[in-house]
């Protein structure tokens, strides 16, 4: 009698090198202050449930942009023109509705988000469907998958990928292309496909709808003994769904035309159906408190150079964000001095990672000298070029920047404990005091 269970841990999958570095629960928590308790207070909002996990389902981007925008116009950041939002077109799965899985005429029910997950990609789903059941080694036997396939046809498959023992390193990847091509070949007559696994898998907000339904199970069950799963999904793909940057500057006492940039994305997976959302603490609410939090230390002191604030929309749909400001900036790009995007840094026990620091490396070494002599940070790293963050598309047009992002501290990145009460801010005031004084040193 088989048993399966599997673990799901959530990640944007073209951030996983955030994750890889996120290691060890940190159990050293900031201690209160005016600028902790400000952080605090805005990652609070931004988790909040009417938020909606700030994703475009239930137009959780739209509540998350409104109140940045009232936090900015309250700190005395003005907006560049005559509006703060900048227009973000995203093609976006979304999956606003019912979501439920039964298997067996009512015997075993599935819970969102516990028990079961959808794909991001997945496709909708209404009715009871006949479940084909195979092994994994079953599908690298052509004749075996071609088979099963066949009974499957209308119907789901249910793939055991549990069983790996054996595999050369090859033949695991030849098996997982398998996988991904019964999932998206549009060729392959299947209504859907279900996977019980026990790798870690990734959750994302998608840009586009596979063909058919996808389902990932956590539930431990006799897997071999399902025959029938009652399924419905309600799954919905805008195209040229109308999200938001929100835009705002500081102007600064030089009578140059120059200006600082600093950036950090406001939006985050959305919702799992009718009654799971995702709070997205470290990924990014605490990159915008951090945004926030500068923004009312410049507006006290006045910098030397204006400083725009960009609380960027659309990052997880692809860096719509930072592609539509580039395309269409507020100030012309040339005039940028310099721009630092913030990313995952709710942590810090470890340090940070400073991406394009290995590139840029006098900013880089000013940066570094700060830290080391007030002694913020226990290490920066330098990295190379990565495009994991809304900084890559001011890179790839020549603006100078870094993205920061925090290394050690919690194991939640991008899943249903990513949660205020779980992001300890453990370096997030020496990180403020840090950028404060590297934006002060610019020349």
């Amino acid at each position: 009698m088989k048993k399966m269970r599997l673990l799901l841990i959530l990640a944007i999958c073209y951030t996983t090198s955030f994750s890889q570095e996120i290691l060890v629960a940190d159990t050293t928590w900031a201690e209160s202050s005016p600028v902790i308790d400000y952080a605090r207070e805005v990652i609070n909002k931004l988790c909040d449930k009417s938020m909606n996990g700030r994703g475009i389902a239930k137009s959780g981007d739209k509540t998350a942009a409104d109140y940045i925008l009232t936090e900015m116009r309250s700190i005395g950041v003005m907006p560049i023109g005559d509006d703060y939002f900048q227009k973000v077109p995203v093609n976006a799965n979304i999956f606003p509705g019912k979501m439920s899985l039964i298997f067996n005429k009512d015997k075993t029910s599935l819970k969102a988000g516990e028990d079961f997950w959808v794909d991001p990609t997945s496709a909708p789903a209404l009715g009871e469907f006949k479940l084909t059941y195979i092994t994994r080694k079953q599908l690298n036997d052509p004749l075996v998958r071609m088979d099963k396939l066949r009974d499957a046809k209308e119907g789901f498959l249910l793939i055991d990928n549990l069983d790996k023992s054996g595999e050369s390193a090859d033949l695991t990847k030849k098996i997982d292309l398998i996988i991904n091509k019964i999932k998206t070949e549009t060729e392959i007559q299947l209504k859907g496909v279900i996977i019980y696994d026990n790798f870690k898998l990734t959750w994302n907000s998608s840009n586009s709808q596979a063909p058919r339904t996808i389902i990932y199970v956590v539930k431990e069950l006799e897997a071999d003994k399902l025959k029938t799963a009652k399924i419905e999904i309600e799954a919905e793909y805008k195209t040229s769904y109308i999200t938001q940057n929100v835009v705002g500057i500081i102007e600064g006492s030089s009578i140059s035309d120059s200006a600082i940039v600093l950036t950090a994305h406001y939006d985050h997976l959305g919702t799992l159906g009718n009654d799971v959302s995702f709070p997205g603490a470290n990924s990014n609410a605490a990159g915008v408190a951090m945004l926030l939090s500068l923004a009312k230390h410049f507006e006290m002191i006045h910098p030397k150079y204006s400083i725009i604030f960009i609380a960027l929309g659309g990052e997880v749909q692809g860096l719509e964000g930072s592609k539509a400001y580039t395309n269409y900036p507020a100030i012309a790009l040339s005039k940028t001095k310099f721009l630092i995007n913030f990313d995952v840094i709710g942590t810090g026990i470890d340090g940070a990672k400073v991406v394009n620091g290995s590139i840029l490396e006098p900013q880089f070494k000013l940066l570094n000298d700060i830290n080391t002599r007030n002694k913020y940070l226990s290490k920066l790293e330098p990295r190379g070029e990565a495009c994991i963050s809304g900084h890559c598309m001011f890179h790839r047009k020549n603006v100078p920047c870094f993205s920061i992002y925090a290394m050690g501290g919690t194991v939640n990145y991008n899943n249903l404990d990513d949660t205020p009460e779980n992001t300890p801010l453990t370096e997030f005031e020496d990180m403020y005091n840090l950028i404060i004084k590297f934006i002060e040193r610019i020349k």
